[in-house]
C-alpha cells in the first residue's frame, strides 16, 4: 500500500471518528426565545441574527398577507431573500401564496363595501326585503376570486339587469341596456325610489320616455301607454318563477 493511500484511509477514519464523537456541538437544540432549532455550537451566532432579535416583529408582519416581502425587508433592514428564507421557515409558504390570500381578502372587503355603498344595490335589497322577494348577488371570477357584479342580480331566481332611469321633469327616460346576455328582466330605479320591472321581450328598441303618473288621453295613438303598468310589477317575477317551476 502506498503512502498516499494509507494517509487517505487514515484521514477518512479520523473524519468518521470525529462525526461519531459525542458532545461536539452538532446536536440540535431549541432556542428558548424564538423556538428555532439550531446547532448547539451556533447558538451564539443565532442570537445575533435578525430572526432571533426581531422574531415577534417578523411573525407579526408575516401574519399580514397584504404586506409584501419587499416592504418587510425595508422595515427590517435586510434583503428580500432573507425575508423569503424566514417566511419559508415560519409559515412554510411562499410569496405567491401570501399574495393570493391578500387578493381574496381584498375582494371580500370590496364585495362587502359594494353591497353597503352602491345606491342601486342598497335600494334593491331594501325593496326585496319589504316585498318579501329573494335577493341573490351574481359574481364573476377575477384573479381566482369571486367579485360581485354591480349591474346584475337574481331576484326570485330570475337574472335581472340593473339600470337607472333618468328624470326629465315630469317624464322619465328609460333606455334599453346594451350587451344583454342571460338577463330575463330589466330593473330600472326611478328618482322616487320605485322600480320599473320590464321583461326582456317588452323592452324598447333603444329608448323611450314616459310619465310615471300619466294624465287621461295622454300621448298619440301610435305611442305605447303601458309603461306605467310596469312600475313595481314584481308579480311578473313571481309569475315567471312559477311558470319555470311548472315546466
Amino acid at each position: 500500500m502506498s503512502f498516499a493511500m494509507a494517509t487517505t484511509k487514515q484521514n477518512r477514519r479520523g473524519y468518521e471518528g470525529y462525526k461519531r464523537r459525542p458532545g461536539d456541538g452538532r446536536e440540535r437544540v431549541i432556542c428558548s426565545s424564538c423556538n428555532a432549532s439550531v446547532a448547539a455550537r451556533s447558538m451564539t451566532i443565532h442570537k445575533k441574527g435578525t430572526f432571533h432579535r426581531q422574531n415577534k416583529r417578523i411573525r407579526a408582519l408575516l401574519s399580514k398577507p397584504c404586506i409584501t416581502q419587499i416592504e418587510i425587508a425595508e422595515r427590517l433592514g435586510v434583503t428580500t431573500q432573507r425575508v423569503q428564507q424566514i417566511a419559508a421557515r415560519i409559515l412554510q409558504v411562499d410569496g405567491h401564496a401570501r399574495q393570493r390570500v391578500c387578493t381574496l381578502r381584498r375582494v371580500s372587503d370590496l364585495n362587502d363595501n359594494l353591497l353597503k355603498t352602491n345606491r342601486v344595490l342598497v335600494a334593491l335589497r331594501t325593496t326585496c326585503a319589504r316585498e318579501g322577494l329573494t335577493f341573490e348577488a351574481v359574481t364573476y371570477l377575477k384573479n381566482e376570486a369571486s367579485v360581485i357584479h354591480c349591474r346584475k342580480v337574481k331576484v326570485e331566481g330570475q337574472t335581472c339587469r340593473l339600470t337607472l332611469a333618468a328624470s326629465r321633469g315630469r317624464y322619465v327616460s328609460f333606455r334599453r341596456p346594451s350587451n344583454l346576455t342571460d338577463e330575463s328582466f330589466v330593473l330600472s330605479l326611478l328618482p322616487d325610489h320605485r322600480w320599473v320591472v320590464v321583461p326582456r321581450a317588452a323592452l324598447p328598441a333603444k329608448q323611450t320616455t314616459f310619465a310615471p303618473e300619466p294624465k287621461p288621453n295622454y300621448g298619440t295613438r301610435n305611442t305605447r301607454h303601458d309603461w306605467p303598468d310596469y312600475i313595481n310589477a314584481w308579480h311578473l317575477l313571481t309569475a315567471e318563477k312559477a311558470q319555470a317551476e311548472a315546466a
